[in-house]
């Protein structure tokens, strides 16, 4: 019990000496989009600062902790002078015999005690801009740190990606996260893999294109998309052409008037219905890396099988508008 107060004191006096100094925590500045540090193995105090300046993004860290040494001290924290959240975090990992424990000291946090961490590998993310990380070596041991500056609605878990084979091939790969990723990817029934996968909206999007059934299908069910029994990824593609700033409507500069979504995505689908195209015959991609290739048979899909080539108005024969 003694030892454990013992450490505890010495937890919070390291950690009120290093908040109250910043400077002391600009020894290394990483500032790059990503990058990977590495403790010395040596006596004293070790510190690093993972600086973003980009209010969109956020900052992911991941710590191996498996050779922090016995009594050696690591914490890590927000910038709580910058904190662009209610709740600023900050933990402390030391090593007790075999044992990696942790005591969480983030703002709103009732009691400060030692629990057992769960895992020797620990991620941090932080939406402050600054993320602080001090070691205190006794010559024992060390600290394997990476960390990527991520945007914050281009980070998706790697985890919700499924393969027939093989691995994925991730690019900003760190804690599990990715925003792009490669691998022969599970597609529903009549659906083929692109082999890639990218982030957006925080969801995993273009690892799969639709076959001529499922166009079929797409062409049924167009009066109601969110009920569509077809994969999820290539719907909110196509749902998301909505939010394209050329198919709000605009104004002609004629006495106000404006012109209407629907005679906007008329001028943006003439290719595709003028005459009406059989997509999946004519502008199916043979390469799926030739991105041009893929969002033109995006764009087909949404305005034949979707939109039916129809901009007269009449809701009976289209669905958007």
């Amino acid at each position: 019990m003694l030892n454990k107060l013992f450490t505890l004191a010495v937890i919070v006096c390291a950690t009120i000496a290093f908040l109250g100094k910043e400077t002391s925590a600009k020894k290394n500045k990483l500032s790059d989009g990503s990058g990977r540090f590495e403790t010395p193995k040596a006596s004293g105090k070790e510190t690093y600062m993972v600086i973003n300046d980009n209010k969109e993004k956020m900052i992911v860290v991941e710590l191996q902790l498996g050779n922090l040494g016995a009594g050696e001290l690591v914490l890590i924290t927000d910038n709580t002078a910058m904190s662009r959240t209610k709740k600023p975090q900050s933990f402390t990992y030391t090593k007790q015999g075999s044992q990696l424990v942790v005591v969480d000291q983030s703002y709103n946090v009732r009691t400060e005690r030692q629990v057992p961490a769960l895992s020797d590998v620990i991620t941090f993310e932080s939406f402050t801009g600054r993320v602080f990380i001090m070691y205190l070596g006794k010559n024992t041991g060390g600290v394997v740190g990476n960390y990527q500056i991520y945007n914050q609605k281009e980070k998706c878990r790697k985890s919700d990606l499924v393969v027939t084979s093989g691995g994925l091939n991730c690019d900003n790969d760190l804690a599990g996260f990715a925003t792009v990723c490669r691998g022969n990817f599970q597609c529903p029934v009549d659906f083929e893999t692109t082999g890639t996968a990218t982030c957006v909206m925080n969801e995993w999007r273009g690892k799969c294109l639709p076959g001529p059934s499922a166009l079929d299908v797409l062409t049924t069910c167009a009066s109601d998309l969110k009920n569509c029994p077809l994969d999820s990824d290539f719907l909110k593609l196509l749902e998301e052409d909505d939010d394209d700033e050329e198919t709000k409507p605009q104004n002609d500069g004629s006495a106000g008037k404006t012109i209407s979504t629907l005679k906007i995505w008329e001028k943006k689908c003439s290719n595709y219905c003028n005459p009406k195209r059989s997509c999946y015959n004519d502008y199916f991609p043979r390469d799926f890396n030739n991105r041009a290739a893929v969002n033109r048979y995006i764009q087909c899909a949404r305005c034949v099988n979707v939109l039916k080539c129809n901009f007269s108005g009449k809701t009976s024969d289209r669905v958007h508008g």
